[in-house]
C-alpha cells in the first residue's frame, strides 16, 4: 500500500503584495562613536568633573593618570536625529565624529 501526499500551493491574487514585502526593513548596525580621552582637573573644589588636556587613547590616559595622581574620562559623543522616513517617527542616535585636536 502507497501513501500518497497532496501538496497545495496557493498563488498570491494580483495586485496584493506577498506576506514577505510587507516585514520591517532590518536598519543597518549603528556605527559606534569613537571615544576621547581627558585627563580630569584637580578636583577638591568642585563635584562638577572638569576636563582638562586630551589624550591620543586609553593608554596614555592611563600613563598620565599614574603620573599626576589626576583621573581621566573616557567621552563618547551622540546627536539624537529624527527619522520620519516610515508610518512612525523615530529617535536615532548617531555618533559625532571630530578629529583628534
Amino acid at each position: 500500500m502507497s501513501a500518497l501526499t497532496e501538496v497545495a500551493t496557493t498563488k498570491p491574487e494580483v495586485g496584493k503584495a506577498a506576506p514577505a514585502a510587507r516585514r520591517k526593513a532590518v536598519r543597518a548596525p549603528e556605527a559606534a562613536a569613537r571615544p576621547r580621552y581627558f585627563l580630569g582637573k584637580d578636583q577638591n573644589s568642585t563635584a562638577v568633573p572638569q576636563f582638562g588636556k586630551e589624550l591620543a587613547n586609553e593608554n596614555e590616559a592611563l600613563i598620565e593618570s599614574v603620573r599626576t595622581g589626576l583621573a581621566y574620562f573616557i567621552v563618547s559623543e551622540w546627536k539624537a536625529v529624527p527619522d520620519l522616513s516610515g508610518k512612525t517617527p523615530q529617535i536615532i542616535k548617531e555618533p559625532v565624529v571630530r578629529p583628534h585636536s
